[in-house]
């Protein structure tokens, strides 16, 4: 009632009982207690009813209306201390306002005003939604807020941010469109900052489409973004650019400097006062715990530790639930590994991270891997694998059908383990460590069997150099045990025990108890 007040002409105020009560009469409407405002009030008695009373009224008194329910709401929100619970809501109105004053004309100062008020509304609930890893809503939040806040370096924030979000759902080409339209404006502008934030942004997107030279010009652009940042003291642009950094040295399988990197993010954004960068900051960090030298113990540990800093992003909660899944799985604790690792990727699934979601069987298929059923992780890298073909997606595939391949020569069937290896030399960039290392060490084994002797062993021995390079204890472990594999079937027995004490010691020293007893099972 104290809204319908606000929004009466005055000196039909102390009428308002009255005419509510003769509509009521007649049916149109019926008593109701709103539970947003804690007070009496009404409902139509159909929507059609609803319906049919707003189109009634003209564009410029449905403008008029919308703009009048936010001041109200607005002071209500003020005085109860609860503004944030209804951004959304209010951002709608005013969304609504702006659009029935520019469909009546050119739009002056106010109707302009209304779409900047509109715009930073829906930003800001479309930044709550990405958050809590709600990436679909968020998307949807902030294509309304671009399309309204006019133009401003704001719009271009906000072009960053859908780009980021619509990037996770897999539509990948959107994202290249909505950053590309983001640089070309902060160009415009020619204001330096933004055109460096925005080229950052468009190669962190360009990770998931397997970009040519993406670390070369990731490295350049870095290098050239972050003293700009510095200059002006832009600690939310710093934790992107970290962020950005985090993600080309996880390409490289550099997970010590991957580490430092997130922790670089998760400083910047509490400086931000950026919640979502310092979550998706210290989810990078549990996966550089779980692929690097941290001992599982520790690991555990840590990851736990961040669960419980991290509650209330759920997005960032399910990417750590997949690290700490695989770390309870190396250490032998099998069903709860599993439970973890389903809750967490059902987590994504409803949150609309699709390419997040559509790779995790690298993480789920290691556990079964590690648990000895190998049929049920055939078949969740074969789900992942034709999920991500179907959205074009270029990064993660060549890995999960590296990790496809090693299942299906596990399982003897190596016609078919030898033609998914071809296909995931073919997709891997050049720059990309994992991919790279496993498509050679199971063609080696594949070949080997041939007995096509010489490429076996020189192809096993790139796959171990490759993993020397980076610190991912376990994967270069792995490595080893598939070339003593290749030595075995090219009868060089002699080299076959060093290479499995190699692995072994460094199954040892990650804590993989699983792995390290198999690999005892085969020296003895």
């Amino acid at each position: 009632l104290s809204a319908v007040r606000a929004l009466v002409p005055e000196p039909l105020v102390e009428r308002v009982p009255e005419h509510l009560g003769e509509i009521a009469r007649k049916q149109l409407i019926r008593h109701a207690r709103s539970a947003s405002f804690d007070e009496d009030g009404y409902r139509f008695h159909h929507v059609l009813i609803r319906d049919a009373a707003y189109q009634n009224l003209l564009k410029r008194s449905r403008a008029d209306l919308h703009e009048r329910f936010v001041a109200w709401a607005d002071r209500v929100n003020a005085e109860r201390d609860r503004g944030g619970e209804y951004e959304e809501i209010l951002a709608y109105h005013l969304e609504q306002a702006h659009r029935y004053l520019s469909e009546l004309g050119p739009l002056d100062d106010h109707g302009r005003e209304l779409g900047r008020q509109a715009g930073r509304r829906l930003g800001v609930a479309g930044r709550r939604a990405m958050g809590r890893g709600d990436m679909p809503a968020a998307a949807n939040l902030l294509r309304r807020a671009a399309a309204v806040i006019g133009e401003a370096s704001e719009r271009v924030e906000l072009l960053i941010d859908l780009g980021e979000a619509v990037s996770e759902m897999g539509s990948f080409a959107e994202a290249e469109e909505v950053l590309a339209e983001a640089h070309r404006e902060a160009e415009l502008r020619e204001d330096r900052r933004l055109a460096a934030k925005t080229r950052v942004a468009q190669l962190a997107a360009q990770l998931y489409t397997a970009a040519e030279d993406w670390t070369a010009r990731v490295d350049e652009t870095f290098e050239e973004a972050l003293p700009v940042f510095e200059i002006e003291q832009d600690h939310d642009s710093l934790a992107l650019a970290w962020r950005l950094r985090y993600g080309r040295h996880g390409m490289a399988m550099q997970f010590g400097e991957a580490a430092e990197a997130a922790e670089r993010v998760i400083a910047h954004a509490r400086a931000a006062a950026n919640r979502r960068y310092e979550t998706r900051g210290a989810s990078g960090y549990a996966q550089s715990v779980l692929l690097g030298p941290t001992p599982v113990p520790q690991a555990i540990e840590r990851c736990r530790q961040l669960l419980r800093e991290v509650e209330s992003d759920r997005h960032a909660s399910a990417f750590i639930r997949t690290a700490l899944a695989q770390l309870e799985a190396m250490d032998n604790r099998i069903d709860e590994a599993r439970v973890i690792y389903d809750e967490a990727v059902t987590q994504l699934r409803e949150l609309g991270s699709a390419v997040l979601a559509s790779s995790s069987s690298i993480d789920s298929a290691q556990i079964e891997y590690l648990a000895g059923d190998l049929v049920a992780a055939e078949r969740l890298l074969r789900a992942d694998h034709e999920a991500l073909t179907e959205m074009g997606e270029r990064s993660l595939l060549p890995s999960v059908d590296g990790r496809l391949a090693r299942v299906l020569y596990s399982l003897d069937r190596f016609e078919e383990a030898e033609d998914i290896a071809r296909s995931a030399q073919a997709m891997s960039m050049h720059d990309d460590l994992d991919a790279q290392a496993m498509w050679r060490s199971v063609l080696a084994m594949v070949i080997a069997r041939k007995g096509q002797g010489d490429e076996a062993v020189r192809l096993a021995l790139e796959a171990v150099e490759l993993r020397r390079r980076s610190d991912a204890i376990v994967y270069l472990a792995d490595t080893l045990a598939d070339f003593s594999e290749v030595l075995r079937f090219t009868g060089r027995d002699d080299e076959v025990r060093a290479v499995r004490n190699e692995a072994l010691r460094l199954y040892e020293r990650k804590g993989d108890v699983v792995s390290a007893g198999r690999l005892r099972s085969l020296l003895s």
